[in-house]
């Protein structure tokens, strides 16, 4: 009965020891531990690479920040429209922004010890290039699913100009989800089409 369940609460209150706790402890030291165990201080060093910010790419750097990456380049020159808030993690405060800022600013807001940087302009800019190659991430995403794009990344990928890298993308009205890997130096995307001219991707 709600008296009788009032009753039992109120005497357990009386005598428990409560100890105060921080249950916002999201600490890169904390995520590192929960993620990478023993390898958490090598994981610290690894860095990573977000081109494209989009309600994909935003989704993935959201998730992926948090498993203890030390440094972050966000790469993406679109703004937030207002038709990109039912999917963006990013809300209306970011309206008309470049998405690579907005998630820029969200990630160190959550995880101020983690060195995020962003370029909002593309990737094959000069300036965007050249920060992408200095931090020599172990991983480059990539979820512009702009073919054109992605056939460049993988064969600067190829000549080890680049990390690995991972190209993703999600089929019209979500009917499928590709993800594909290239290890630094291997075989490009132009080799694993088909070769009937068909332009799909094997993998």
């Amino acid at each position: 009965r709600p008296t009788g369940f009032a009753e039992a609460a109120q005497r357990f209150l009386s005598t428990a020891k409560f100890v105060r706790c921080d249950v916002q402890d999201i600490s890169t030291d904390r995520l590192l531990r929960r993620s990478a165990g023993d390898k958490a201080a090598s994981q610290a060093e690894r860095r990573l690479t977000l081109i494209g910010c989009g309600s994909l790419g935003g989704f993935l750097i959201d998730v992926l920040a948090r498993h203890g990456f030390g440094r972050l380049l966000l790469i993406d020159r679109e703004i937030l429209h207002p038709s990109n808030l039912a999917r963006h993690v990013l809300g209306w405060p970011w309206l008309y922004r470049h998405k690579a800022e907005g998630l820029t600013e969200l990630l160190r807001q959550h995880l101020p010890e983690t060195a995020v940087g962003f370029e909002p302009q593309d990737f094959r800019e000069q300036t965007a290039w050249k920060r992408l190659v200095e931090l020599d991430a172990a991983l480059t995403i990539m979820a512009t699913g702009d073919t054109n794009s992605e056939l460049t990344l993988s064969r600067h990928c190829n000549r080890g100009d680049v990390g690995a890298c991972v190209f993703t993308w999600l089929e019209p009205n979500l009917a499928g989800a590709h993800l594909v890997y290239q290890p630094r130096g291997g075989r490009s995307l132009e080799c694993l089409h088909e070769d009937n001219g068909a332009g799909h991707i094997l993998y």
